[in-house]
């Protein structure tokens, strides 16, 4: 007996933002929004009834571009210095940056 897969379904973080939105200002049902914006229900009414979810998923970044364009620079000029950056020299590196630049929680 074979599994019935189904595709994810496509909408942009907008159209899920504002099916919220409109459900938790009582303009519409959670069906209805589904219906208007193509979003599932069942996805409308996980974020009506946890706010706190973040809409548009996916891995927060450890550094800004800024400071990630800063961390390439660094690494290019000691390449061109004829520092040989192996992986494990590049994760050091890259390790040691990130925790002096940034506090975030994910690295205690």
């Amino acid at each position: 007996m074979s599994k019935l897969i189904k595709e994810r379904g496509l909408y942009s973080k907008e159209s899920l933002m504002e099916a919220v939105r409109a459900v938790m200002d009582g303009e519409m049902t959670s069906v209805e929004a589904s219906v208007k914006y193509h979003i599932p229900s069942s996805t409308i009414r996980m974020h009506v009834n946890n706010p706190s979810l973040n809409i548009g998923g996916g891995r927060r970044f450890y550094l800004s571009l800024k400071q990630e364009g800063y961390l390439v620079d660094v690494l290019l000029s000691l390449e061109s210095m004829g520092v040989r950056l192996t992986k494990g020299v590049v994760q050091k590196i890259a390790g040691e940056y990130i925790q002096l630049v940034t506090n975030d929680p994910r690295l205690e």
